[in-house]
């Protein structure tokens, strides 16, 4: 699950140009499912602890293809994104959006 603190690295231009190569490397073939894999998914969870690590972040054994379905279900959330106000666009990159309302009152 991403976290705001690991926001500049996801949109930083070494995980970009890491994510479009491993992602090439694999065919975009989903790990676990053998589909259109659209997200790199980290074995090793980023944390605060491990963010400038590049063994973690940027370490293609740590690396993943998934599909979204897949990668929802590795963290929990089948049917869901990943924590409320975070997502995933077409290409795998996280995307912040404003948390929802769930219990239908005003934010």
């Amino acid at each position: 699950m991403a976290q705001p603190f690991a926001r500049p690295f996801y949109e930083s231009k070494l995980w970009k140009q890491c994510r479009c190569a491993f992602m090439k490397s694999n065919n975009y073939i989903c790990d676990k499912c053998g589909g259109l894999a659209t997200i790199v998914h980290h074995k090793t969870h980023i944390n605060m602890e491990n963010i400038d690590n590049q063994d973690v972040t940027l370490n293609w054994n740590n690396l993943q293809p998934l599909c979204i379905e897949c990668h929802n279900a590795v963290h929990g959330n089948a049917g869901t994104a990943t924590a409320d106000g975070v997502s995933f666009d077409a290409s795998g990159n996280v995307v912040y959006n404003k948390p929802t309302n769930q219990g239908g009152g005003t934010i």
